[in-house]
Formats: structure tokens, sequence, C-alpha cells
């Protein structure tokens, strides 16, 4: 499901890490992060020694990825970095900093590798607005908004997750799956809520989301960034069902696209 974090330890946006002038091995996504990362609206540190202690709190996921393929190493570093970094790489990549080339990199080769392995995605959804929200991590979602019509497009910054798990919708609307030290528990959000429609690939590009767990308390599906999302339909809240629920919340209903 939609994992959020927050490491509850920062300074203000645009602020030195004391690790900026460690040295370190060769440039690795998990290297270049602990080193330094930014998020809007704030600049957050992560230390070398915490690694362990937030991995633990994911090794479901993990675990599940392990089992299902990926290289353990690949497997820490794709969910440590969708976990903490979202909002930290689509800066990057609107900014088109290097600042974190190697993560971004990462998140698009594992999902390009993983996607003509896995079935073609059920619908899956995420909050727009809000905390967690796709706006609040990626500007480019700015685009959908109540008088959007059919077919904008456009390109997406930061990488992205989805829920196709029974517990995300409820009649009131979508809820966050939230990592803490106990386990995995669904907070509402206060926001409108992205359907994502998957479709089978065409035209030398995948067109599905890609999953990325599939435990009794998440069914993840991700989104590499720079993929191209269009708008198909808008529904008005209480206008439509899933998992038996009437969410009375607006639906934007999007398809999207990456290169194969």
């Amino acid at each position: 499901g939609c994992v959020k974090i927050k490491i509850l330890r920062h300074v203000r946006r645009g602020g030195s890490s004391p690790l900026d002038g460690a040295s370190t091995a060769a440039s690795s996504p998990r290297n270049d992060l602990v080193k330094s990362y930014r998020t809007h609206p704030t600049h957050w540190l992560i230390y070398a020694q915490v690694i362990e202690a937030e991995l633990a709190k994911i090794r479901e996921s993990i675990d599940w990825k392990v089992e299902s393929g990926w290289p353990r190493t690949l497997a820490e570093d794709y969910t440590l970095i969708m976990t903490h970094f979202k909002a930290a790489l689509g800066d990057s990549v609107s900014e088109a900093s290097r600042d974190f080339a190697a993560a971004v990199h990462l998140l698009r080769d594992a999902l390009t590798l993983r996607a003509p392995l896995e079935a073609v995605a059920p619908d899956a959804y995420t909050d727009l607005d809000g905390t967690y929200g796709m706006k609040t991590n990626d500007g480019a979602w700015a685009a959908l908004t109540p008088d959007a019509a059919p077919g904008v497009s456009f390109v997406t910054h930061a990488p992205l997750e989805a829920s196709a798990h029974p517990r995300c919708l409820s009649d009131a609307g979508f809820s966050a799956a939230v990592v803490l030290n106990t386990g995995i528990d669904y907070a509402p959000m206060d926001s409108d809520i992205v359907r994502f429609r998957s479709r089978g690939r065409a035209g030398g590009k995948h067109r599905s989301l890609v999953r990325t767990a599939a435990t009794p308390s998440e069914r993840q599906y991700d989104l590499p960034p720079l993929s191209r999302v269009t708008l198909e339909r808008i529904d008005e809240a209480g206008s439509w069902t899933e998992f038996g629920r009437m969410p009375h919340r607006r639906l934007y209903t999007v398809v999207v696209e990456f290169l194969a």
C-alpha cells in the first residue's frame, strides 16, 4: 500500500548535512541519500545508523521482493527510497539536478526490469492532496483540477506508489498505509483520489503500474519518475464504488506509460 514515513530529525531546507564532506565509497543510491537529501518544504538528514532501524520497519515488503526474485540489496535500497525520498527525488528531477541521479536510475531500472515479469496491475489508488498526496511530492500533479478535461497529460517528476488493498478505501475516502514501529496501519487522508487504470504494453512502452509488494497489509503498485500520466475521466464524490464502498471524494481516473 501507500507507505509513508517521516524521519523526525530535520533542519531548514537549503541547509548542509554534516555528512556532506564525508568520504564515501563509489556513488550509490544509498550513499547519495545518506550523505544528504532534500524534501519539500524541509531539508531532512538521515544518518547511517538510522538505516538499519528503518529497514526493520519495512522488512515485510523487502522480504516479499526477495522472495519474488529481487536481489536483496536492490530490494532494500528500492524500498527505503520509496518510503522516504519520493518528494526529494521529485524536487531533483524537476530542477534537472544531478543530486540524486543514482537513486532515480535505480528506481527506473528496477521497475523497467520488473514490468515484463508482472501481470497488468489492477486498479490502484492514491491520494492527490494533503500531507502525503501526489501534489505534495510532485508539482506536476497540479494539472489535475476539478475542471480538467479528459486528455490532459503531463510527465511526472517523483516516483509514486498506489494501493490495491481494500483497506485503502472507505465511504469517507482514501486511507494511506502508514509505517509504525508495530507494523502498518491505515490512516484516512483529507484528499481527492487518483485511480490508476493499467493496460498492457504497447508501442515499446509499459502502460501498467508495477507490483512491488503483495503482503497481508500491502498491495503496492509503483510508477517510476518521468512517466506520462493522462486523465481519462473525473467522477464526482459519491458517484462511484470500489471494494463494495462508495467513497465521498472526487475520483480522477488516469492511464500511464513509461519507456520499456
